[in-house]
């Protein structure tokens, strides 16, 4: 809940940002945006570019909100949709490809995929090794990793028909369901039929 919330990130203060939503500025997670009508909540820390996680005063003008802290003050243009993330610990690594799909954000690195999940960076459980890229086609997120091409539906990282090491992946113009993907030795002709990959060496 959002009680516990700001329980655990010890809120310190309040701002009323409009109709909808509330601003709570917090010792140990920074802000906090809260819209008690869609019990939604979204964060702007550190993580996000705020100078530190420890906000000591709010002030809101138009669509500025003033953020006190210990090193100065911060502002935050509260109608951007546009966020910054800093990797503080460097777990991300080098990011070679981000991509949308479906409501989420994806991210492929030098070590594995990443997703955001309640606005947290989250591993995607079995990725480990290198993306190359992630492309999205007839509405399928494929992987080209280190150790083969990869599907990825919400959290499952599915390899595809035993292809080794890929790069890239492109559809073929006026073909059903037919991929070329580049690998390591080659290009390898690939089709998706009836709910299943068939490869086939080009």
């Amino acid at each position: 809940t959002i009680s516990d919330v700001l329980i655990e990130s010890q809120l310190n203060k309040m701002v009323v940002l409009d109709d909808e939503n509330v601003a709570f500025g917090t010792i140990k997670n920074g802000v906090i945006f809260y819209n008690p009508f869609k019990n939604k909540v979204s964060y702007f820390n550190r993580n996000y570019g705020l100078q530190n996680n420890t906000v000591l005063g709010l002030a809101k003008k138009k669509d500025r909100l003033w953020v006190a802290q210990d090193n100065g003050v911060s502002m935050l243009n509260v109608a951007s949709g546009i966020k910054f993330f800093n990797d503080l610990n460097g777990e991300l690594g080098t990011v070679y490809d981000v991509k949308n799909f479906h409501g989420t954000t994806y991210l492929g690195s030098n070590t594995g995929v990443y997703y955001f999940k309640n606005n947290e960076l989250t591993f995607l459980e079995g990725s480990q090794g290198h993306v190359w890229a992630l492309s999205v086609i007839d509405d399928k997120l494929l992987c080209c990793h280190n150790t083969g091409l990869f599907e990825i539906n919400g959290t499952k990282f599915t390899k595809i028909a035993g292809i080794e090491g890929t790069y890239t992946v492109v559809k073929v113009p006026e073909q059903v369901n037919t991929f070329l993907v580049g690998t390591y030795i080659g290009v390898v002709k690939l089709q998706y039929v009836k709910g299943n990959w068939v490869a086939q060496k080009c």
